[in-house]
């Protein structure tokens, strides 16, 4: 990893963000409800959490994890009892995309590289909109029957499963299409670990540097050519840079890293199977440090390994 770390240029909130899983918040709906099923300890961790939150001590964001996961459970009255309580708790409020927070690293790296200042106005890392995890300026509203903007709990909740059919033989509606995405990243995973079973000497080399390059290649190099042409366009420098620039580049990304580490740590061991939920817990880890945005350089200056 490089040093300095090359940090998105964001706007965090001024308290701790506290983030849970899934689990958690379905555990803190049958407390809710008082249905009954919740492990021991939820009761208090939902009036912990009420009165944080409630007293703008903490926030508790949301994710497109979360979203993606939500879709997964197929009861929907139990969608919509979870998704209560994650308007309680998180007000809807989102976190970044993980895309997004990885374009802005390699922006700020490009900065850091060329010694360029960074914009006037940073982006904030948490809005109260789905679109905020997705990427998405804008969005729809959805009233219900009493009149009220229903928006963002009907796009975490779902639909019932007659408006489901509806909405599939009618309006093209396919959920399961948004989750390919992280199938073809397990199969990518999947397909290391098997190069890995042919040839172990790389477990025993340079396997993070192995890891770096495919996850570079795979999941940010589009994104680079796509931010240099843009450069290019609007009159910028081109980023026309040597190789110990660009390997300074990557090593200077904090979100890139986390996921580099993690994923070699798998790889490293010869008997772990790869699982969707894997790729899922290695983006719940991503996120932006809770330390200041360090400043750029006023020289041009390589970010070093």
């Amino acid at each position: 990893m490089a040093e300095p770390l090359a940090w998105p240029h964001l706007v965090r909130p001024a308290v701790p963000i506290l983030y849970l899983d899934l689990n958690h918040f379905i555990n803190l709906a049958k407390v809710r409800r008082q249905s009954g099923g919740a492990p021991a300890g939820y009761a208090e961790l939902w009036d912990a959490l009420c009165s944080a939150v409630y007293s703008g001590r903490a926030v508790v964001p949301l994710s497109a994890q979360h979203v993606w996961e939500m879709y997964g459970i197929s009861d929907p009255q139990q969608r919509l009892d979870v998704a209560e309580v994650m308007e309680e708790l998180a007000r809807f409020q989102y976190l970044l995309g993980r895309t997004e927070i990885g374009q802005l690293e390699i922006e700020a790296g490009i900065r850091h590289i060329l010694g360029e200042p960074d914009p006037p106005v940073p982006l904030p890392l948490l809005r109260a909109t789905i679109g905020q995890s997705m990427g998405i300026v804008g969005g729809v509203k959805i009233i219900d029957e009493s009149g009220q903007d229903a928006s963002e709990r009907g796009l975490l909740a779902g639909s019932s499963d007659e408006d489901a059919e509806i909405l599939r033989s009618e309006h093209g509606y396919a959920p399961e299409v948004a989750r390919a995405s992280g199938a073809s990243r397990l199969a990518f995973e999947q397909d290391l670990s098997a190069k890995l079973r042919a040839d172990e000497r790389w477990r025993r080399g340079r396997l993070r540097g192995v890891v770096t390059a495919r996850e570079f290649a795979h999941e940010w190099l589009d994104i680079l050519n796509r931010i240099n042409r843009e450069r290019v366009n609007s009159g910028q420098e081109d980023f026309d840079v040597i190789d110990s620039e660009l390997l300074g580049l990557i090593a200077a990304m904090p979100h890139s890293q986390v996921a580099i580490s993690l994923k070699t740590r798998y790889q490293h061991n010869p008997i772990h199977r790869w699982s969707t939920n894997d790729i899922v817990d290695i983006e719940r880890c991503l996120s932006p440090s809770p330390t200041a945005t360090p400043s750029s350089p006023t020289k041009r200056s390589a970010i070093r390994r």
